[in-house]
């Protein structure tokens, strides 16, 4: 029995030292695949942040790109309203100068109608004048034809008093052609030219 307790306690150590081996093996190999679990871990969470960052990257651009074609949009629509502003001061300018031109037209016309009525009027009056012209004009030459008719009826008359009475006394007939001579002191030209035919 000595034999057995004596090697049972040589035994003994070696058996504690295998346990701790086995201990600290197991131990190790927890510890392995705890750290390999965590460097696992490590590299996921660097794939999620290395995808994080790229789609944060992603959203960066698309943000860029997004704010770029807004405030192209933007531009575009302030050039749209410079646009529409200047077509709209344009078109009321073209409508301020149709309205004076129609205005300006219409006056226009109107001084020309006025021009025309004074026109015609004054043509009126041209017709009339004349017409009275030549009516004064025929009561003249009447008045001409009747003054010398009667002035040579009376000078026929006196013709005849002086062949009737040739020894009769000189003074009546002198005095009466001195009035005939003195009558034609008062003639025109044209009675005057008709006497003389």
């Amino acid at each position: 029995p000595r034999p057995r307790a004596g090697a049972r306690r040589a035994r003994k150590p070696f058996e504690e030292a295998t346990k701790a081996a086995v201990a600290a093996r197991e131990a190790a190999e927890a510890a392995r695949e705890e750290a390999e679990a965590r460097r696992a871990e490590a590299v996921e969470a660097r794939k999620e942040a290395v995808a994080a960052r790229e789609a944060a990257e992603a959203s960066h651009a698309v943000a860029l790109k997004a704010r770029k074609e807004a405030e192209s949009t933007r531009a575009k629509q302030e050039e749209a309203r410079k646009k529409a502003v200047a077509a709209r001061e344009k078109a009321e300018a073209a409508r301020e100068a149709a309205v004076a031109a129609r205005e300006k037209a219409d006056q226009e016309a109107a001084d020309a109608e006025a021009a025309r009525e004074k026109a015609e009027q004054t043509a009126a009056d041209a017709v009339a004048a004349r017409a009275e012209a030549e009516e004064s004009r025929r009561v003249a030459d009447a008045a001409v034809e009747s003054s010398v008719e009667a002035f040579q009826k009376a000078k026929a008359a006196l013709d005849d008093v002086k062949d009737k009475f040739r020894n009769a006394g000189r003074g009546r007939l002198w005095f009466m052609e001195r009035e005939l001579e003195h009558a034609k002191q008062f003639m025109s030209k044209k009675q005057l030219a008709a006497l003389a035919k």
